[in-house]
């Protein structure tokens, strides 16, 4: 796979030294597109998903782009079809989190013709390999979604997210907290709560413990119910990419919160909390001292994220920190139409409410095959609520 602007590569986990190297190179770079955070979730698949690193461009200049890969002609729906009507093929989603292509490019001027080539030969790979479609949750601070949206289209606005600005002096950031929060952080620290950086994960096992209990609390998506592995490996294989930082009480860890952080952002990952001392307004103590250690650290962006509506208590937690957010954008597109088209044919002839129902139902998730109702009868698989995850379908 070769032109004159470049060639392409396809790298998978076992190719990890080179993978960082791509990545480091970019002045993009983010923890999200690491081969170790992708590893974390080809892991918490349990072998259902690979991931893999699409490599486009020359030594010079280039565009990277990892992506997992997960079988569609497993799913009941398509089991279910006649014989031979749907041949073994797959789609392509991004990591959880923000990423999509990631771009190194040294000489500016090659930029169009580079982008234009990493589209027509990803196109072609998976028109090549029997991947339907993709869905990528687009990086909100490097600006991929602006060449996607100029030369294929597909991108989409989903949710604001809000970040704080961390080039400011500490008066001004602490200004930019609005009243109820600066009242929460001297409150947590009248009360004797206190913060500390765990580099390491040394904690991580009452980290998890609050995370789970604040997910059954929430009554969060199963997705979402990461194992005691995935939490110990995600401090092991990303190494000084994360950190985790515990509000103590007392001698007792009453909320903790994971943080990723590679080249100009930090972004809130993870986080639980102990509900018997919400009341001492750890999780706002908590917050500002990781934005305090970032702003001191060197990084430009702290990531806070987004939330599903303006009124859900996480966001409005979250822009207690800051009146200033972006959007991050989705991106979707259909390599094989004839496949994807049929795939959705199945899946609502395969709908327990017919047809119609189904229609109703999937709205504008993508892939619409993929829609609730056919996620259900499938197998359970964590890439599968990724996409949901995104805000936009």
């Amino acid at each position: 796979m070769a032109s004159p602007n470049g060639h392409g590569e396809i790298l998978t986990t076992h190719d990890r030294a080179r993978w960082r190297a791509l990545v480091a190179a970019s002045p993009g770079r983010d923890a999200f597109f690491l081969p170790e955070y992708a590893l974390l979730f080809e892991h918490l698949s349990a072998g259902e998903e690979t991931a893999r690193l699409f490599f486009w461009g020359d030594g010079d200049d280039y565009i990277v782009y990892p992506f997992f890969v997960r079988p569609v002609h497993h799913l009941p729906f398509v089991r279910a079809a006649p014989p031979g009507e749907i041949s073994p093929c797959y789609d392509a989603i991004s990591p959880y989190g923000y990423s999509g292509p990631l771009a190194c490019i040294r000489h500016s001027e090659r930029a169009t013709d580079l982008w234009r080539g990493f589209l027509r030969a990803f196109h072609h790979y998976c028109r090549e390999t029997g991947i339907v479609c993709e869905f990528a949750r687009l990086h909100p601070f490097n600006g991929n979604h602006v060449y996607l949206q100029q030369w294929t289209g597909g991108v989409r606005a989903a949710n604001p997210i809000v970040y704080v600005a961390l080039e400011q002096p500490e008066a001004a950031l602490w200004r930019g907290f609005n009243r109820g929060n600066r009242s929460n952080i001297n409150k947590a620290r009248r009360n004797g709560v206190r913060i500390v950086r765990d580099a390491d994960g040394a904690h991580v096992e009452a980290f998890y413990a609050l995370y789970r209990a604040t997910m059954r609390r929430n009554h969060a998506d199963p997705w979402y119910d990461f194992s005691p592995r995935f939490f110990a490996e995600s401090f092991a294989l990303l190494g000084d990419s994360i950190s985790l930082f515990y509000a103590e009480y007392r001698g007792r860890i009453v909320a903790a919160a994971s943080f990723l952080h590679t080249g100009e952002v930090v972004h809130y990952f993870l986080g639980g909390s102990d509900s018997d001392y919400l009341a001492l307004r750890p999780n706002n103590l908590l917050m500002y001292e990781a934005i305090r250690w970032a702003r001191e650290a060197g990084f430009r962006f702290f990531n806070l994220g987004g939330g599903y509506g303006s009124g859900t208590s996480l966001l409005r937690f979250k822009a207690g920190f800051s009146d200033t957010t972006t959007l991050f954008y989705t991106y979707r597109k259909v390599h094989l139409p004839d496949v994807y088209d049929a795939l959705c044919r199945c899946a609502a002839a395969a709908h327990p409410g017919g047809e119609e129902a189904w229609a109703a139902g999937a709205g504008d998730f993508f892939p619409l095959y993929r829609a609730r109702g056919m996620e259900r009868a499938a197998a359970f698989s964590p890439a599968q609520n990724l996409s949901r995850a995104g805000e936009g379908r």
